[in-house]
């Protein structure tokens, strides 16, 4: 285990009385020790520096998501496939889950024919502490200048934005990037960047894809998804029912399991991997840079709007407490029906 702070981790004395040793940083554990795979589960800002220690000194990497952030460690991560033998896979664990693959697997076949629109919300409190519990949280750069972009649409709900890319992909191993068309990013916690979104983009084929996500609300729902295809529509509500479910026009109905019930299947087909180089991954770099670039275009067009202070109140959630905007759940789940931008008379002027 490389980690600075190791003696921090709950886990510790169960790992020390194993005896797995410790290193501070992955150079020492290179200098004397291999591993055919590194998992790397880091700040965003340390990704692709990790990523390519790792593979420099042999081994394949398992990456956190997001992939990175920023151009220049968009265009690192995006030349290591040609200079490296290793392989480096991201941890969106949908994109390893069998029910997302079963679903992809039959969109590319064409069963649900052309996709019209793809929507997700995500409405998850996060507490103080959330964004107190290290010092990149909600941060646009480190001190030095390097990306983190970290934001609700970049760490917690970046599962949801991928898996719209990742389900039109044109194979298993890829995703799309859409053009954003309309976009609204919000604030109501003390950070650089914002806790609240709604995004409007197209696809190149027209398709329409719309993303609403916040952290300042109460109480908790999503991840909720429809996508709406010329043959049939695609919903997964887990508040109702733990399945992703396609209906057909003819009322017929095709169901495809829980999406979150196999999260360790990304570890699992890693080491598999490892021992078989036949092996395809079905989210690697190559899979994961849309959201990247995505999430960079978004702070390159948009600003950050600061709520309205007479709409932000500290609520008790879970005996933690937690910034909410009142009125925003409700809000951000009519935006959502109508795949529509949260209203200007939110914020500051």
């Amino acid at each position: 285990i490389v980690d600075p702070y190791v003696e921090k981790s709950p886990f510790y004395d169960i790992l020390k009385n194993q005896g797995i040793p410790f290193y501070d940083r992955m150079e020492d554990f290179y200098e004397s020790r291999k591993a055919d795979l590194a998992v790397i589960a880091s700040p965003i800002h340390f990704h692709a520096l990790q990523t390519e220690i790792a593979l420099k000194n042999g081994s394949n990497v398992l990456c956190e998501k997001p992939v990175c952030a920023g151009p220049e460690d968009i265009e690192k991560m995006a030349s290591f496939k040609e200079k490296y033998e290793g392989f480096v896979a991201v941890g969106y664990q949908w994109s390893f889950s069998q029910a997302i693959l079963d679903l992809k697997k039959d969109i590319l076949s064409g069963l649900f024919g052309k996709a019209e629109y793809l929507k997700t919300l995500v409405s998850w409190p996060r507490s103080h502490a959330y964004f107190n519990r290290n010092n990149w949280a909600g941060k646009i750069k480190t001190e030095d200048g390097r990306y983190i972009l970290d934001s609700v649409a970049n760490n917690a709900t970046a599962h949801y934005l991928h898996n719209m890319f990742y389900a039109l992909g044109k194979t298993l191993q890829e995703s799309v990037l859409p053009k954003i068309e309309h976009c609204v990013l919000g604030a109501a916690n003390p950070i650089e960047n914002f806790d609240t979104i709604t995004v409007q983009a197209t696809g190149e084929d027209g398709t329409k894809f719309y993303f609403a996500a916040a952290h300042p609300v109460s109480p908790t729902k999503g991840p909720v998804f429809e996508y709406k295809f010329e043959n049939e529509i695609v919903t997964y509500n887990p508040q109702e029912r733990q399945e992703i479910i396609a209906v057909f026009k003819d009322g017929s109905k095709k169901v495809y399991g829980n999406p979150g019930d196999s999260d360790h299947n990304k570890l699992i087909l890693c080491m598999e991997k490892t021992k078989n180089k036949k092996l395809e991954l079905p989210c690697t770099v190559e899979t994961a840079l849309p959201h990247a670039r995505f999430i960079y275009n978004l702070y390159r067009s948009y600003p950050v709007n600061r709520f309205k202070d007479n709409l932000i109140k500290t609520v008790e959630i879970r005996n933690a407490p937690v910034t909410i905007v009142e009125g925003l759940d409700k809000t951000l789940d009519a935006c959502y029906e109508d795949m529509r931008m949260l209203s200007e008379e939110y914020f500051k002027r």
